[in-house]
C-alpha cells in the first residue's frame, strides 16, 4: 500500500517485477540481461535504450528523450529537442534541471524529515521558471512534493522513478516509502559485513552515505572498509600474478584502437577468453551508425570516453555476457585509494583512460634499458589496463608505482607510470566485472 492505495505486484521466475495492478495498470519487459527495455503504464508505452534514450508513445503523441554523459556522469538531456542540464548532489540525486539560458527549469531539493515525520511540501515561485516545478525528498528518497512537471524520471541517487513511487535500481526495485528494496538480493555482496545479510536493506541502512546503483552492492568509500590498507604500505599485483603473467595479456593495437585492445585484454583476464582487440574494433566498425553510432562513438576506430567503452562492453558483438562494464570518474583526492581498492578485487578489472594537453604527456616507461613510450607516441590520450601497484618499483632511481597492460606493441613487461603522472593525466575508469 502506497499513499492509501493498494497495489499488487507480479514477478517472473527471474524475480523481476513484470506487472503492477490496483491503483494503476503497468507491465514491464526486460532483455536477456535483466535490463528494462519497455514499460506500458495505463496505455502509455515507453521504450528504453539503456539510460540514454526514451521513446514515449501516448496515443497519437510521441515524445523522445535523450540523455548525454561525460565521464560516466549524466550532464544533460534533450526533451523533444529542448536541452536541459542536470545538477546533482554528492549521492548523484538530481537537484536541479537548468535551461540553456541558465535559468532553473525545476528544483528537486532533498531534505530531512520533520520531527513529526510529516512531509511538508514547499513551493518556490520563481518568475524565471515558467513551467518547471520543484520537490523535496527525505534521505530515503520519498517525495515531499510530487509536481507534474519536474522534467525527468532520473531523481533519487540518479535512478529512474517509475510507477507507484518505486525506483528501478537495475537488479531490483526500491520503495522509498519504506526505505527498502521490494525484492531480496540474489547475492550477499560483502559476507563479512553483518548488514549485508539483510537482503532487503538499502545502502546498509545509511542512505546519506551509500548508494547502490547496481541493486546488488552498496558503494563503500575505501577508507570506511574494515580491511582498508593505505596503498603506500603494500604491493599489489592483480590476482597475485607475476609481472610476466600479466604482461602476457598485452595486445598490439592497429591505428587508434587502444580502447578496443584494452577491452579485449580485460575481458580475457576475467573470462579466460581469447578476444583479439583489432578484430573487435572491426566488428564494432561494421555496426557503427553515424553520427552518434550504436556505441556512441565519435568516429571509426575511436572510443575516447569511458562511457563509450562501457557501451562497447555491454552491447558489443562477440563479447561474453558474463562480463559487464560501468564507467566513472573518481574525485582526484581519492583516486589513488579507489584504484588500489580496484586492484584488490579479483573479479574486476580497471581500464583507465588518460588525457593530456600539448607538451604535457606523462611518462609511460617500459623495459631495460627503460624507454619512455610517449617520447615516440604522438597520442594525446590513451587507454590501458591497470594491473599492478608497487610502492618500491623504480626506474633509473625514480618511482614508477603503477603497472599497466599496454597495447603499444607486444612485450614481456608491464608499462609503468608514477603516481603524479597518473593523477595529472587521469580522465576516467571503466570497471569490468564478472557477473
Amino acid at each position: 500500500m502506497v499513499g492509501g492505495v493498494t497495489y499488487t505486484l507480479t514477478y517472473d521466475t527471474e524475480n523481476r517485477l513484470t506487472a503492477i495492478s490496483g491503483g494503476l495498470t503497468a507491465s514491464y519487459t526486460y532483455d536477456g540481461d535483466g535490463v528494462r527495455v519497455k514499460a506500458v503504464v495505463n496505455g502509455v508505452t515507453t521504450h528504453y535504450i539503456g539510460n540514454y534514450f526514451e521513446k514515449i508513445i501516448n496515443g497519437a503523441t510521441t515524445t523522445v528523450k535523450k540523455y548525454y554523459y561525460a565521464s560516466g556522469t549524466r550532464v544533460a538531456m534533450s526533451d523533444n529537442g529542448v536541452i536541459r542540464y542536470f545538477v546533482t548532489d554528492h549521492l548523484g540525486s538530481t537537484t536541479k534541471l537548468i535551461n540553456t539560458d541558465g535559468s532553473e527549469y525545476s528544483d528537486m531539493l532533498y531534505a530531512e524529515r520533520s520531527p513529526q515525520g510529516s512531509c511538508a511540501a514547499h513551493q518556490f515561485n520563481r518568475p524565471e521558471r515558467s513551467e518547471g516545478m520543484n520537490q523535496r525528498c527525505h534521505p530515503w528518497g520519498l517525495d515531499r512534493l510530487t509536481p507534474p512537471g519536474i522534467g525527468t524520471s532520473f531523481k533519487y541517487t540518479g535512478q529512474r522513478q517509475a510507477e507507484a513511487g518505486l525506483y528501478f535500481y537495475n537488479a531490483r526495485w526500491y520503495d522509498p516509502e519504506v526505505g527498502r528494496f521490494i525484492q531480496a538480493d540474489t547475492i550477499i555482496p560483502e559476507p563479512g559485513v553483518p548488514l549485508a545479510w539483510d537482503r532487503y536493506a538499502y545502502g546498509y541502512n545509511n542512505p546519506v552515505k551509500y548508494t547502490d546503483p547496481s541493486g546488488h552492492n552498496p558503494r563503500i568509500p575505501p577508507k570506511e572498509r574494515d580491511d582498508y590498507v593505505p596503498p603506500k604500505y603494500v604491493q599489489m599485483y592483480w590476482r597475485n600474478k607475476t609481472e610476466g603473467e600479466l604482461a602476457g595479456y598485452q595486445q598490439s593495437q592497429k591505428g587508434n584502437s587502444c580502447a578496443f585492445n584494452s577491452i579485449a585484454s580485460g575481458i580475457n583476464m576475467l573470462s579466460g577468453s581469447n578476444i583479439n582487440g583489432n578484430k573487435l574494433s572491426t566488428r564494432i566498425d561494421m555496426g557503427w551508425v553515424p553520427p552518434y553510432g550504436l556505441f556512441f562513438r565519435t568516429a571509426p576506430n575511436w572510443a575516447t570516453l569511458p562511457v563509450q567503452q562501457s557501451n562497447i562492453v555491454n552491447f558489443g558483438p562477440g563479447i561474453p555476457n558474463t562480463v559487464t562494464a560501468d564507467s566513472s570518474k573518481s574525485n582526484s583526492a581519492d583516486l589513488v585509494d579507489d584504484l588500489f581498492e580496484g586492484l584488490q578485487d579479483p573479479n574486476s578489472v580497471l581500464l583507465l583512460t588518460l588525457y593530456w594537453g600539448k607538451n604535457q604527456a606523462p611518462q609511460i616507461m617500459f623495459g631495460s634499458p627503460p624507454k619512455d613510450y610517449n617520447s615516440t607516441q604522438k597520442a594525446g590520450g590513451h587507454t590501458m589496463v591497470l594491473a599492478a601497484y608497487d610502492e618500491s618499483h623504480q626506474i633509473n632511481g625514480a618511482d614508477y608505482q603503477w603497472g599497466f597492460i599496454n597495447s603499444w606493441g607486444l612485450n614481456t613487461n608491464l608499462s609503468w607510470m608514477s603516481t603524479q603522472d597518473l593523477q595529472d593525466a587521469y580522465y576516467g575508469t571503466v570497471t569490468l566485472t564478472n557477473k
